[in-house]
């Protein structure tokens, strides 16, 4: 099950998300390139930023079952959170699916090209689980 594969904590963030999705966020340039180029699977769900740099982002699929809005929203939450748009107040996210997503030879580390995709404008921020408790 595509839950199951392993990432290694020291490259990428995992974060748990409502209904048993699991989100991959790279930490460098070079981790997203492997994030989004090598450990992804075709039909995972793949989130950036659009427009600055930052983290991307995939959802991890399930073969059961698709997400639900309010967990590709979560996800590209995440995207924005981990990039430099992280203090706006709204971002606009990509999203495709793993498998629209390519390099081309003379790409710097962490720049790809992308088919397909749709735009979702969110809040940036991390999950609800994973915020810290309000005082």
């Amino acid at each position: 099950m595509s839950e199951e594969r392993a990432f290694d904590r020291r490259r990428f963030r995992r974060h748990e998300l409502a209904g048993g999705w699991i989100a991959i966020v790279g930490r460098s340039a070079e981790d997203n390139d492997d994030l989004s180029l090598r450990l992804s699977e075709p039909q995972d769900y793949w989130f950036h930023v659009c427009g600055c740099p930052g983290s991307h982002v995939l959802l991890l699929h399930r073969p059961d079952l698709e997400p639900p809005r309010e967990i590709l929203e979560q996800a590209a939450a995440l995207a924005a959170w981990y990039s430099k748009a992280r203090a706006a107040g709204e971002a606009r996210v990509t999203l495709t699916r793993a498998g629209q997503v390519s390099k081309s030879h003379g790409l710097a580390p962490g720049q790809v090209l992308v088919q397909r995709e749709r735009i979702l404008k969110v809040v940036p921020g991390l999950p609800p689980e994973a915020e810290p408790p309000r005082a």
